[in-house]
């Protein structure tokens, strides 16, 4: 195995001989294997010093000889134990029991195929139109061809890549579609709306993201930075799935629903409030 204890400090982690993509596969830190969202090396690399307290990620080698597609590889993998291809779960938005949810997608390993590039530019304006405020790695050594976030590149389907970025600089991926049902297992035909904006699909923005139903306030989690909340097209109660195919190559998502719900006869003088988590439920 290699020794991979690293002192938490914020000092250098290489020295200017060594070579810091034999220990991350972080496209911020690396110089070989990574792009711009316009599949572009980037004029600045690395984009960031690596430092003593950025390692070990879940990309440092614990066994591979030291290379610089060793990172690349062990994330490759990791991303690929993790991928789905659809996600359900429950809902309750039961007004007299003052029901609320969020579904919470968790994404560890998107940053090692993608990430944000902060510097590029001097104001936010300015970064997020940049081209190498997206930089990617070729986990898969073979033109993205692998790869679960990929750069714009010649050609249908990826003409454009399958990231985006919204108001707030979250890099985000949108789901293929989605589908909500009441408990008698009814569906209707009427697209949900999801705010802020009016999208009518899931995105999962950020590398952790929450998706709030109905309630537009405080969320069960409070969460306000990678927030979506779908206002329209589901029901009261009920489950809902999501496909992420991603043409074909799944996306490293994990998370759980979680519900508050409050009693306010819970006994004599007493009202009870009540939380329940479900894992989500995963096709791969």
């Amino acid at each position: 195995g290699n020794f991979v204890h690293f002192p938490q400090l914020d000092t250098a982690a290489v020295a200017a001989s060594a070579d810091a993509n034999t220990l991350t596969a972080d496209p911020l830190f690396r110089t070989t294997q990574v792009v711009t969202n316009a599949n572009a090396a980037p004029a600045t690399v690395p984009a960031l010093a690596l430092l003593n307290f950025d390692l070990p990620d879940m990309s440092t080698p614990f066994y591979a000889a030291p290379a610089a597609a060793a990172p690349l590889a062990q994330a490759q993998a990791l991303q690929t134990a993790l991928k789905v291809t659809s996600i359900t779960n429950q809902y309750a938005n039961d007004a007299s029991i003052t029901a609320k949810t969020d579904w919470v997608f968790s994404m560890p390993t998107r940053r090692y195929n993608v990430a944000a590039n902060y510097a590029a530019g001097a104001t936010q304006a300015t970064a997020l139109a940049a081209a190498n405020y997206r930089l990617f790695s070729d986990l898969g050594a073979a033109g993205h061809t692998d790869d679960m976030f990929y750069p714009a590149q010649a050609g249908a389907p990826i003409a454009t890549g399958n990231t985006a970025i919204d108001a707030a600089g979250n890099i985000c991926v949108v789901a293929d579609g989605q589908r909500f049902f009441d408990r008698e297992e009814t569906t209707g035909g009427t697209l949900p709306v999801f705010s802020p904006g009016t999208g009518t699909t899931v995105q999962f923005c950020g590398e952790v993201s929450v998706l709030a139903f109905r309630d537009t306030g405080t969320s069960v989690l409070g969460a306000s930075v990678a927030r979506r909340t779908v206002t329209t097209g589901t029901y009261e109660n009920g489950w809902g799935v999501l496909t992420t195919t991603n043409g074909g190559k799944g996306l490293p998502i994990l998370g759980s629903s979680f519900i508050k719900l409050e009693n306010p006869s819970a006994s004599a003088g007493k009202s009870g409030t009540y939380g329940i988590t479900w894992p989500h439920r995963f096709a791969r």
